[in-house]
């Protein structure tokens, strides 16, 4: 297994196989993607859009990669992610939290990993980790979308908090306080 430089918020290994790369145990540090161009205005656009998929990519035979993900979603240029990810006490959110859906998830890239063992491209405007593709992202009530978003899957409301663009070491930004 050869271990590759890590690209964004993920760790890669190139493995001869899917079995070598079984990496539930590892734990991979977190590390804040390069920052896409906000849009002009710096406003989510507030009308759902439809999710227009993963990109292709080719396999190659004989070679796999596995990424492990944080929990992320990437929205107008900002990396939202848990607040488990930061190390810091999870924030919770019930149905009555939840505002207006904001935008589709376009494509979960830990599923694209897992059904090609490629490296997925760095994350787009829409992608998530482990938000399935076509789920809502909803605005969280009381808290600016530039700062919070939530998304609901695997049973229940995961809250994303807005990377800081000026953090090396990957924090939420000042206005995402968890401790409100």
């Amino acid at each position: 297994m050869n271990r590759h430089k890590e690209v964004g918020d993920v760790e890669a290994w190139t493995c001869r196989s899917p079995a070598e790369c079984d990496l539930d145990a590892r734990r991979v540090q977190y590390r804040q993607p390069e920052r896409q161009r906000p849009p002009a205005t710096g406003a989510i656009d507030q009308r759902p859009r439809q999710s227009t998929g993963c990109p292709s990519l080719a396999t190659t035979p004989g070679h796999g990669v596995v990424v492990e993900y944080v929990d992320f979603i990437q929205a107008n240029g900002t990396h939202y992610v848990v607040a488990e990810n930061f190390g810091l006490t999870p924030v919770t959110a019930t149905a009555g939290d939840i505002g207006d859906t904001q935008f589709l998830v376009r494509c979960a890239l830990s599923k694209l990993n897992e059904q090609t063992h490629e490296a997925p491209p760095s994350p787009r405007d829409g992608d998530a980790a482990y938000v399935p593709e076509g789920t809502p992202v909803h605005a969280v009530k009381g808290w600016p979308t530039s700062c919070r978003l939530a998304a609901q899957h695997d049973g229940k409301w995961h809250v994303y908090l807005a990377t800081d663009p000026h953090s090396s070491t990957g924090k939420p930004q000042p206005c995402a306080d968890t401790t409100a």
